[in-house]
């Protein structure tokens, strides 16, 4: 075992000027065999070597280890046996709070003994806990549930060293002896984007062709009208003043929309669905929403007296959320529409002609401010 660990080592020590970083833990362990028929509880040492991945990858880390026991003795006999474990995990790391990471493990290994029926693969998973003292020595602490593949099963207690090392090292090039380093200064009659400002007095060397620019060479925004719109993104000029404009500057139409307004969409008999020719019917809302994102828009539907009151209640809910899924589909986020099912309550007139019925039975939409 110690020749394992030495040349662990000694590897360890050349891959350090790599890229790459990797991460060796010396571990003590505890394997408690209640439900192992071959071997009594046993303690073991360990080596591991673990490559730590990019971001591109689902796991932070591969680890490659090995644990083994010596002399350990056979369930019921005076016998004994050397034990040796190897075996290959991927891990998952969750940082807690500073310096301490709780990780996640699952992976295959093979256990070997000295008696040749004994021997068999094993899939093992588990969870731990490491604390770094700094970015190149920590402590980490484990509990693995194995599972040979012939049925019996153990866990195992770790506890132990963990030695960080590799890493992103830059080098700098120092210049050598009497060498003089070349600098570039920007052209005192260059003027880059035209605006009237040569570069070396220029705070914003990228202004578009055009723009009136100050002594600094930034743009001098204009809003001729006051509505919060550039002159130059602006559509609507000479907008008087206080009018709810959009990102083009021209005036919000919302008076239509802010009130309930009958959607006229027509349900077949007990039915939720909205037909494809009905869709339009909801598109100034998804304007007036997208122009105004502090605004929410609020669904109600209403049934006729026919049909019982449970019955009617819940298919103008149904209708409602109807109306809801168009507008998720049409990219309103769903936390900005309210939806009520009021059934048969609140009719606009009597219930007593098919005509009056009909009035009845509709789908509301008002934007909320």
């Amino acid at each position: 075992m110690k020749k394992i660990i030495l040349s662990a080592l000694v590897a360890a020590s050349l891959l350090s000027a790599n890229e790459t970083k990797y991460e060796v833990s010396i571990l003590g362990a505890h394997v408690d065999t209640k439900e192992h028929k071959t071997f009594e509880n046993h303690n073991a040492i360990g080596l591991t070597f673990g490559l730590k991945r990019g971001d591109d990858c689902k796991f932070d880390i591969t680890e490659f280890g090995v644990f083994h026991s010596s002399d350990e003795n056979y369930v019921g006999t005076n016998n004994k046996t050397d034990i040796s474990r190897v075996f290959v995990n991927q891990v998952k790391e969750y940082e807690i709070v500073n310096k301490t990471k709780l990780y996640a493990l699952v992976g295959l290994g093979y256990e070997k003994s000295n008696s040749l029926s004994a021997n068999d693969p094993y899939f093992n998973y588990g969870v731990g806990v490491k604390y770094a003292f700094n970015d190149t020595v920590g402590l980490r602490t484990d509990a693995r549930h194995m599972l040979r593949f012939d049925g019996m099963k153990h866990v195992m207690y770790t506890a132990g060293l963990t030695i960080s090392f590799g890493g992103n090292s830059k080098t700098i090039d120092t210049p050598k002896e009497n060498e003089v380093t070349p600098t570039k200064a920007p052209k005192a009659d260059l003027d880059s984007d035209n605006d009237g400002v040569l570069d070396i007095n220029d705070n914003c060397p990228s202004t578009k062709s055009g723009i009136k620019v100050n002594k600094m060479g930034c743009a001098i925004i204009l809003d001729s009208d006051s509505n919060g719109v550039s002159n130059e993104n602006d559509r609507c000029y000479n907008t008087p003043k206080g009018t709810k404009v959009n990102t083009n500057g021209c005036k919000i139409q919302d008076d239509a929309i802010t009130s309930p307004e009958n959607l006229n969409i027509n349900f077949k008999t007990n039915s939720g669905q909205i037909e494809q020719s009905d869709l339009n019917k909801f598109k100034k809302y998804v304007s007036y929403l997208n122009e105004v994102p502090s605004s929410k828009v609020s669904i109600d539907a209403y049934t006729d007296s026919l049909g019982s009151s449970s019955y009617n209640k819940a298919l103008s809910t149904k209708r409602a959320n109807s109306a809801k899924k168009v507008l998720i589909g049409m990219g309103i986020s769903e936390d900005r529409i309210i939806t009520v099912g009021h059934g048969e309550d609140n009719p606009l007139t009597t219930n007593d002609t098919a005509k009056n019925r009909q009035k009845n039975r509709r789908v509301t939409a008002k934007i909320i401010k």
